[in-house]
């Protein structure tokens, strides 16, 4: 069981790694205001939390980088919805403009939630076996997609997303890394949040790197929800 501090310096790892893609060092960690740890200290609970295998060294003197058991840590136990800006929740409420068009509606929609999170983005209406997607160059450009290997798994999986969506039930899932479809590979997450609109049901999914923000995806995701229960 990690102790509180071991908590505070994995969730600190994790935001700072979510946002720059870098290792994270022991000295950018023991700044963090709310800490109050000495580098020695962090780097030495560092140590343990890579034993652990909550953390991984790339390469030497490098700096940590959670794994997929500290992602999943995080999931189960430490994230939280994040605010959404007053931008992106007008940026969303644009897309309402075409209500009434469903399938531009959706597309919109879907647009615009990979144009926020920087993530592949589809929507999958059951009743109409409707299946709309958008993002591919906000996913590609990710640092992760840099590496030839991982060029080809996402293009793999992305290649049968259609098909997996169909086949999932309508519960809100967040794969990790081995999970399910996703192979052999850990550098990438599948976010599920089912829906109701009007009479019709679905399914949202947001595919990127492991380090996707999982806090602000999931508030997009209710924002969304919570407009479509007032329509």
């Amino acid at each position: 069981m990690l102790t509180k501090r071991q908590i505070s310096i994995l969730d600190a790892i994790i935001e700072e790694y979510t946002q720059t893609a870098e290792p994270i060092g022991s000295v950018l960690i023991s700044k963090k205001k709310n800490l109050k740890i000495s580098p020695a200290t962090v780097r030495q609970e560092m140590n343990y939390l890579e034993k652990e295998n909550f953390l991984f060294q790339p390469f030497t003197s490098a700096g940590r980088i959670p794994t997929t058991k500290a992602w999943r840590y995080f999931i189960n136990n430490l994230m939280t919805d994040e605010d959404i800006e007053t931008a992106e929740q007008r940026f969303i409420d644009e897309a309402f403009d075409f209500i009434d068009t469903e399938k531009k509606f959706f597309g919109e929609l879907t647009k615009r939630l990979a144009r926020i999170t920087k993530d592949f983005s589809a929507s999958f209406i059951n009743d109409t076996d409707e299946f709309l997607f958008a993002g591919l160059e906000e996913l590609f450009a990710q640092p992760e997609l840099n590496k030839e290997e991982n060029i080809l798994a996402a293009a793999e999986i992305i290649d049968q997303f259609s098909d997996t969506l169909k086949q999932m039930p309508l519960e809100t899932k967040i794969l990790i890394g081995t999970d399910v479809f996703l192979g052999d590979k850990d550098e990438f997450s599948l976010m599920l949040e089912p829906f109701e609109f009007r009479t019709r049901r679905g399914i949202f999914a947001l595919f990127g790197p492991t380090r996707m923000n999982y806090g602000r995806n999931k508030a997009l995701l209710n924002f969304i929800k919570e407009k479509f229960e007032i329509i």
